[in-house]
């Protein structure tokens, strides 16, 4: 395996271990073919395999096959996992190590094996029946403090629990190991799976654990070859769909994120899966054996690629770089487990809140790592989009770390022409967006230019729902002070004022934009309305490359629709009065000077509210925004500033 010196990184890390070995038959899971596995040992010790696993060895690197030369005890399979496991850790950085069988704890050391890895993850899930698990068990699981299980069990009756186990006793004693996990406040998520035997009997199973806390039932669909004897009727989803959506507000604590089962019913009405899949993105399926998979679910076909014979490239681990997004494979089209809760994340359909409900995922700083595979993601979609309906080749996209949103993005292509992207979480905002630059391009004034798709659509929608515009790259530089002063120039001064002006002049009158209002009390009598930039600092005042005098607005997006004294406010507040600086009492006449340019009416009439509305924007700001100390100390220093000088 080639190192490098940044990790991949994986939320789930899905080890498989002694897959083949179970104390189950569920009906589901065999699909009604006899097994030849048994976790019952030969004379010899050794677990009893058929033919086609002597096959699989075979065809395995000679590294893996080294691990069964002495036998086939439920050690050895641990031991190999545990090799894979540190294999695996020097590239992929991994938050939740999830391991799965098989039926794990089938081995009798598991308890052990888990001590001996837990710290080197920040959690560990156990995928497990529950039928094995020992109050004391349990109890040693909770001192560790980063255990949670995944349980797989259909009902809260043996009827229910048919598909799962034929026996009540079994069923019962799940049941009781539940209710011990509950009391020990260990994260439990079910793996509920439907059949005819459960599907319209759901609600006694969340009757059962309504009070449960950090617990979730994750309803899903059988699937495979067995949905042709134990799939549910019509009538049973019809009865399903009432039940929860009635039902929801009462077992909400317990149930997925109401947007995932409007997912689940429609897929078990239509058959057929409606949205995309990011799953590999955030996990990571390694087998019994050392291979990686391109689907942790285990639907697609096997990467023949094994962590122990060391050959594994970078991008074959994880499937960032290759890993197509499609809802149309065979296999795919009746999918949706617990892991759907990441995929309606991505898409924006659910909060992080709502995420972070789930047991296994109840941590900031593995919320923080699926943000950042989120945000990967987005930006692969965008850099797609702008490739295929904008016909940009893209060299670069770099985060514009100056935004204060975080919602700037900086496109370099290939030819080394820049454009700017910028990001909306609503429709209506853009299209506000749109009008604005629009009308002002329109006339004359020097703005961002907004950049239409080859079919001429000036926004795209990105895969989280929200919407982008590409815009021109203004050329240019911020304005700034004078080392020397620490003023600002006294012809950059008139230009920005005389800019504003124009800006005002041309959009006074009716609000042609639909721009939200401004956000404080205005109870004075003022006649002269427009768009408002309503963020006049030097960052988003640009002069033009090669002329000095030529002044560009940039970001609009706090545009509002007002009194158009209202920006003058700003303007002077944010730059002629600072902690740092102090008052530049010639810059703020001078400015004045120039945006009234001998109205004196005009004058007369808004200067006697330049103060107010300079005070409430500053109460507006610190008010809507959790500042550092630093800052907000800033703001209130400023706030001094206007009150003594405007």
């Amino acid at each position: 395996m080639k190192s490098e010196d940044v990790k991949v990184r994986t939320i789930y890390q899905d080890q498989r271990i002694a897959e083949e070995f179970c104390n189950f038959r569920c009906d589901y899971c065999e699909g009604f073919c006899p097994s030849g596995y048994s976790i019952a040992t030969d004379n010899e010790g050794n677990l009893k395999v058929p033919a086609e696993w002597h096959d699989k060895i075979h065809s395995l690197p000679d590294k893996v096959k080294v691990f069964f030369e002495q036998g086939r005890t439920m050690n050895q399979f641990y031991q190999l996992a545990n090799e894979v496991m540190k294999e695996t850790k020097k590239e992929v950085a991994t938050d939740i190590l999830k391991i799965s069988g098989g039926e794990v704890t089938t081995n009798g050391q598991l308890l052990e094996f888990v001590k001996s890895i837990h710290q080197q993850y920040s959690m560990i899930q156990i995928l497990t029946n529950g039928l094995n698990l020992t109050n004391d068990d349990l109890d040693q699981y909770k001192q560790m403090g980063n255990v949670t299980f995944q349980v797989s069990i259909d009902g809260a009756t043996a009827e229910s629990n048919y598909a799962k186990s034929h026996n009540a006793l079994v069923t019962k004693r799940v049941l009781d190991n539940l209710d011990y996990m509950i009391k020990k406040g260990l994260g439990v998520e079910i793996n509920c799976v439907l059949t005819k035997y459960n599907t319209d009997k759901f609600l006694e199973f969340l009757e059962r654990f309504k009070d449960a806390n950090d617990f979730m039932v994750v309803p899903r669909p059988v699937r495979g070859k067995p949905r042709e004897v134990i799939d549910f009727s019509t009538k049973q989803v019809l009865i399903f769909e009432q039940q929860v959506k009635e039902n929801f507000e009462r077992y909400k604590k317990i149930l997925p994120p109401k947007e995932y089962i409007d997912r689940l019913i429609e897929m078990m009405k239509t058959g057929k899966r409606n949205s995309y899949c990011y799953i590999p993105f955030f996990v990571l399926s390694i087998d019994g054996y050392g291979n990686f998979e391109q689907c942790p679910i285990g639907l697609m076909p096997r990467k023949r690629q094994n962590i122990i014979e060391g050959t594994v490239e970078k991008n074959e681990i994880l499937i960032h770089s290759n890993y197509q997004v499609i809802n149309n494979y065979q296999l795919c089209e009746y999918c949706i487990v617990q892991y759907e809760m990441l995929n309606l994340y991505v898409e924006g359909k659910i909060s992080k809140e709502e995420l972070r409900r789930m047991p296994s995922l109840n941590s900031d700083m593995t919320t923080m790592h699926i943000d950042e595979i989120k945000q990967d993601i987005i930006m692969k979609d965008l850099k797609k989009q702008l490739e295929g309906k904008y016909e940009i080749k893209i060299n670069q996209i770099e985060k514009n770390e100056e935004s204060t949103d975080g919602n700037v993005f900086i496109i370099t292509s290939n030819s080394n022409k820049k454009y700017v992207i910028k990001v909306y979480q609503t429709k209506e905002h853009t299209k506000e967006m749109i009008k604005v630059h629009s009308l002002l391009m329109s006339a004359g004034l020097n703005v961002p230019k907004i950049i239409s798709s080859k079919e001429n659509e000036e926004y795209g929608t990105l895969i989280n729902g929200n919407y982008f515009i590409v815009y021109s790259f203004i050329k240019g530089k911020q304005v700034d002070y004078d080392q020397k002063t620490s003023k600002l120039d006294s012809n950059i001064v008139k230009a920005i004022a005389k800019t504003l002006r124009g800006m005002h002049d041309i959009t006074n009158g009716e609000n042609k934009c639909h721009l939200p209002g401004i956000p404080f009390q205005n109870e004075n009598n003022i006649h002269r309305y427009s768009v408002l930039h309503f963020d006049m600092t030097r960052k988003n005042i640009f002069i033009t490359e090669n002329n000095d005098e030529k002044i560009s607005f940039i970001d609009f997006d706090d545009a509002k629709y007002g009194p158009s004294v209202c920006d003058v406010a700003i303007a002077l507040a944010n730059l002629f009065l600072s902690k740092t600086r102090g008052t530049d009492m010639d810059g703020i006449n001078q400015f004045i000077e120039e945006y009234y340019a001998g109205d004196k009416e005009l004058k007369s009439e808004e200067l006697p509210l330049i103060k107010t509305l300079a005070l409430q924007w500053v109460d507006y700001i610190l008010e809507g925004n959790d500042f550092d100390t630093s800052t907000t100390e800033s703001f209130v220093v400023r706030r001094k500033l206007i009150e003594k000088n405007l």
